[in-house]
């Protein structure tokens, strides 16, 4: 009894808000569109768009299994995987990255160069992505081609063991990667009207 009498005063207390807002509804509606036209413009004209582009490899582990027709077992496989947090690392030293830079004749420290990479393993996988963000969609292919290009004779060099053979060159993006104009707009209308 109790119980019903505590869920009628919250049903009593949320008509009540609902009420005070229909009177409010048109000035809810024009704060929203306001926003999201807000977001949507400064999203469109005021943040420069970023670029992405992608190279994939592959890792082997043993040398041996490319000049011969043998199959790859899984202890290799195993190694394999262990070894490209090795090789990730070893992309994004310097070394690697002044070779970028010279190759391409770029105008930027090895830092700032770093902070446009970022490479992760494919999922249960014995391959691994390289990315390059930058603000130019052709430097962004570049950069990471350049990268598919140096890196495997560097962590070889360093590593003496296994390789790396390039599955997929990076190619030019057409659409940038960042900002999402649909989503940027759509949080703000979210927000705005919850607001």
């Amino acid at each position: 009894m109790e119980q019903n009498k505590e869920n009628r005063e919250i049903e009593i207390d949320l008509g009540k808000i609902f009420y005070k807002m229909r009177n409010k509804f048109i000035y809810i509606l024009i704060i929203t569109v306001i926003a999201g036209l807000g977001c949507g413009l400064i999203t469109q004209f005021a943040i420069k768009p970023s670029y992405s582009a992608t190279t994939k490899m592959y890792v082997y582990s043993n040398t041996d299994r490319i000049s011969t027709d043998s199959s790859i077992t899984s202890v290799e496989l195993d190694a394999s995987q262990e070894l490209i947090n090795t090789y990730i690392y070893i992309l994004k030293s310097d070394t690697v990255l002044e070779a970028v830079i010279e190759d391409l004749d770029l105008d930027i420290s090895t830092s700032e160069l770093k902070k446009a990479i970022d490479a992760n393993q494919a999922e249960k996988t014995v391959a691994f992505e390289v990315t390059v963000t930058t603000k130019n969609p052709s430097l962004s292919a570049k950069i990471a081609n350049s990268i598919a290009k140096v890196a495997p004779a560097e962590i070889v060099r360093v590593v003496k063991a296994g390789g790396v053979e390039i599955i997929d060159y990076a190619k030019e993006p057409k659409k940038p990667s960042s900002p999402n104009l649909k989503k940027n707009v759509a949080l703000a209308l979210f927000i705005a009207f919850v607001l």
